[in-house]
Parts: structure tokens; sequence; C-alpha cells
């Protein structure tokens, strides 16, 4: 099914308008439902995207020289962690601005 959503903006000469294509039943959904649904799925993407930005971090794959695996899995988890402890804060610190 494909569902077309259109919002007239007042300050706006053209409506926005978007659509998705979805296999959910459109007697199960009503449309409202819908949008919501795909907003929700929609934010979660982008706080996946931002995630996955923040942890755009090089994890080395290779011992680099004397280091053994273990050690460069070490570090390796040291550097996840602290990449997702900084983004968990930033936010949190964004959440919490009034």
């Amino acid at each position: 099914m494909l569902v077309l959503v259109v919002q007239e903006r007042p300050d706006d000469l053209l409506p926005h308008s978007f659509f998705f294509v979805i296999n959910l039943g459109k007697f199960d959904w009503p449309p409202e439902k819908l949008l919501a649904l795909y907003r929700k799925r929609g934010c979660a993407e982008g706080h996946m995207g931002e995630v996955k930005s923040a942890l755009d971090i090089h994890l080395s794959s290779t011992d680099r020289g004397n280091s053994t695996v273990q050690d460069v899995m070490a570090r390796n988890k040291v550097s996840l962690l602290l990449s997702l402890s900084a983004n968990q804060a930033f936010t949190l610190s964004v959440l919490c601005v009034p």
C-alpha cells in the first residue's frame, strides 16, 4: 500500500508532501496511527544514525606490532565505551535543556 501524506503550512506556497510504501493492511491501521508509527520509526532511525556517526571511530583489526589480540580488543572496547558514554552524555544534555 502506498500512503501519501500532505501537510499544508501557512507560510509555504506549496504543501509539503511525502509518501511511504508499507505492507500493513489498511483496515488494520488507520491513517493517523500509521503516520505516528512511521514518525516514531523515523525518530528512532535518526537516533541510530547519530550513534553510528558518533561511533565512527577507527577500531583496529590488526595487532600493530608487538600487541596481542587481547590488547587490541581491550583498546577497541575502551574506545567503543568512551564513544558511547560521550554520545549518551551529549544526548542527555540536549534533552535536558529547556
